[in-house]
C-alpha cells in the first residue's frame, strides 16, 4: 500500500513567520534533518506522521487543524450540494451512516471480532466492511460539526480548546502532554 503523504508548504511557511521558529532549530527538535525541513517550505511531500511532530514542535493551533483537514480530508469530504450547509439534512445523513454503521456492527460481530487474537480473511473482509462504515459515520458527524461551528461563527478548534479540560478530567487526553495545553 502506497504511504499517504501532503504538501504541508502553505501552513508551514505561515507558521514559522508566526512563531518566529529557525528551520533549523524544528529539524532539531523533531529529529529530521534541515534539508528534510527546507525540502517541506519548498513544496516537497511530507508523511503525515512528519507533519503531525512538526505541528506538535510548532505548537501553533491553526497549523494543527490545517494538518488535521488535509490529513483525512474531514472537512472537505462531505462538502456536496445536497446537505452541506444544511444542518435538517446533515442531521438525517448523520442519522442514516449511524444506523449503517450499527448495522454492521451487528451483522458482523463486530465486538468479537476485534476480540479475536487471530481471524479469517472472511473476518477480516467482514471487520473492514465495518471500518468503512464507521468511516463513513465519522465523517459525517464531523461534517456536521464543521457546519454546526459555522453557523455559530465559530471553529471546531475552539470548541477542542474549551472541551479539553473536560477530557483530561475524564482521563481521556493526559494532563501533562503539551500538546493539549489549555
Amino acid at each position: 500500500m502506497k504511504q499517504m503523504k501532503m504538501n504541508i508548504k502553505r501552513p508551514l511557511t505561515r507558521s514559522l513567520s508566526k512563531t518566529r521558529v529557525m528551520q533549523k532549530a524544528l529539524a532539531y527538535d523533531t529529529g529530521l534533518s534541515k534539508a528534510t525541513i527546507n525540502n517541506y517550505v519548498a513544496g516537497g511531500n511530507v508523511r503525515p506522521n512528519e507533519a503531525v511532530d512538526i505541528a506538535n514542535v510548532l505548537r501553533d493551533p491553526e497549523m494543527s487543524m490545517q494538518i488535521g483537514h488535509m490529513m483525512l480530508g474531514l472537512f472537505k469530504s462531505f462538502n456536496g450540494d445536497a446537505f452541506y450547509h444544511d444542518l435538517r439534512a446533515l442531521d438525517a445523513f448523520d442519522e442514516k451512516e449511524s444506523g449503517e454503521e450499527q448495522a454492521a456492527y451487528n451483522e458482523h460481530h463486530i465486538r468479537q471480532l476485534i476480540s479475536m487474537p487471530r481471524r479469517t480473511a472472511e473476518q477480516d473482509d467482514e471487520l473492514m466492511t465495518w471500518l468503512n462504515e464507521v468511516m463513513d459515520a465519522v465523517l459525517m458527524k464531523i461534517t456536521l460539526l464543521v457546519a454546526g461551528t459555522e453557523t455559530l461563527g465559530t471553529t471546531p478548534m475552539d470548541l477542542l480548546q474549551a472541551r479539553i479540560p473536560y477530557y483530561q478530567e475524564q482521563h481521556y487526553m493526559r494532563g501533562d502532554d503539551p500538546t493539549w495545553e489549555v
